[in-house]
């Protein structure tokens, strides 16, 4: 077959369906977006993307990522009002342990709105020849024959009966956390995905504040997150505060267990004031709000396994919220995103140039692919929202596994290279599989009792040494 897929069709036209139809547009002849909401070049917030309203960032994988794909692109958001910050020594946070150290390292994380990056992105997206973004458009089902999708069935939003039937050699979708993949997929005969949840009942509401001037702190971003082992209140309750663009702060708290920040002025300051540390809920006293408190309670850990269909459609790939939905508060869609799509690249690198006659047996392989890049994200996720208590869907860990981890966790009060680690996993740029390392196990052992103390972890015994 030629090296180029004649048309694909990418369903949705946020960050997800905008970095995959950049990754497949070199290997494709024609690429059409269809994105349901009505795009216009403004700053506001769609309504196809509640999250929108909260506080973004990339992280410093993500970041990379996007470079590659959009060469320039970090700077042109940067001179449009974005922050790029030190991911360590630009960032107070409250750590397990008490306040982590703070240090110069090569971690940049980007302090973006969601609208202001969407906007840059699109821009790319728009110059290339290929590709094509048609906004107001329904994605209502798809189209199969013999175990292959042929294709979507779409409308325009505003006119549902207007259906038509759009042929395609390559179906993504993109469609986020609502997406109807498992339904459609149900319905013309490929069994019934998999679905894995776990529902820590987090809630956030987040609020825009004009900028202090000058900016009265040594740090651009501080992070109090909830504390499992604490008896107060930051037991459940956590916040954030830092510049975006635009001229503003935003400031977002955070609360699992059910424990959720409120709406009203009075009660949103209470919830900050509530907090072990009085800098967010002193800013909210001195800042000018600009607009209405948001709130979302969208924070469920879904993971659907597309991959472990015993019957997998052929040419379609889901990615994106559409496969793997982690909990906002991690910070992970954005930049997972960006490593699906590196994902999808790669598997039609290789399918392309191994020469493959025609495109049956790509989709499974990408769609492995893409759930072994988001293994390790959801692992993280849930294995931190496992310990909240009332938690659904996942069991915490057994004791001795808790108490280790807990220790491995204040590694960072001995000495800074753990911190770093730690934080490049927080990045994306590491696994933690050298947490596994039989030097490390050796110094948490041998400070077992002091780190213990330190995260308030009961008292146990060490185990072995490696």
């Amino acid at each position: 077959m030629s090296k180029k897929i004649g048309q694909a069709i990418v369903i949705g036209g946020s960050v997800a369906g905008m970095l995959a139809a950049r990754a497949i547009a070199r290997h494709c002849g024609n690429v059409t977006i269809l994105e349901r909401d009505k795009i216009r070049e403004s700053l506001n917030m769609r309504a196809g993307v509640p999250q929108a309203a909260h506080i973004h960032a990339v992280l410093t994988k993500g970041r990379n990522l996007l470079e590659q794909a959009f060469p320039g692109i970090v700077d042109e958001v940067i001179a449009d009002g974005a922050i790029m910050i030190d991911h360590i020594n630009d960032r107070r946070r409250l750590a397990s342990y008490g306040w982590q150290p703070r240090f110069p390292s090569e971690l940049r994380m980007l302090l973006v709105s969601r609208p202001l990056l969407e906007s840059h992105i699109r821009a790319r997206v728009s110059r290339l020849p290929n590709v094509q973004i048609e906004t107001g458009m329904r994605v209502q089902g798809l189209t199969a024959q013999e175990g292959q999708v042929t294709g979507v069935i779409a409308s325009p939003a505003d006119n549902e009966d207007d259906e038509r039937n759009l042929a395609a050699d390559l179906v993504i979708d993109a469609s986020g956390r609502s997406s109807n993949a498992p339904e459609w997929l149900e319905d013309l005969g490929f069994g019934t995905v998999k679905e894995m949840f776990v529902d820590a009942k987090w809630g956030y509401a987040s609020r825009f504040y004009e900028t202090l001037s000058p900016w009265p702190y040594d740090w651009q971003l501080i992070n109090m997150w909830p504390q499992i082992r604490r008896n107060d209140a930051q037991k459940t309750r956590g916040g954030v505060l830092c510049p975006q663009d635009g001229g503003r702060c935003i400031v977002t708290l955070v609360g699992n267990a059910g424990d959720h920040p409120p709406r009203d002025d009075a009660g949103f300051l209470d919830f900050a004031a509530s907090l072990v540390s009085p800098e967010i809920a002193d800013f909210i006293r001195r800042a000018k709000p600009i607009g209405p408190i948001n709130v979302s309670k969208t924070t469920v850990n879904k993971w659907r396994r597309f991959d472990q269909l015993e019957r997998k459609p052929e040419k379609f790939i889901v990615v994106g919220d559409a496969v793997a939905a982690f909990n906002p508060v991690y910070g992970q869609g954005m930049s997972l995103a960006a490593l699906e799509a590196k994902a999808l690249d790669d598997s039609l690198t290789q399918w392309l140039e191994a020469g493959h006659d025609s495109l049956v047996g790509l989709a499974p392989m990408a769609q492995a692919k893409i759930a072994e890049t988001g293994a390790f994200p959801w692992g993280a996720s849930t294995g931190a929202d496992s310990l909240v208590e009332g938690c659904v869907g996942a069991s915490p860990p057994a004791p001795e596994v808790r108490a280790f981890s807990e220790r491995a966790a204040a590694l960072g009060s001995i000495h800074n290279d753990y911190v770093l680690k730690f934080e490049e996993m927080a990045n994306l740029v590491r696994d933690n599989k050298w947490i596994a390392d039989p030097e490390v196990k050796r110094t948490i052992v041998q400070n077992w009792d002091h780190l213990g103390q330190l995260v308030g972890a009961p008292s146990s015994n060490a185990p072995a040494a490696a």
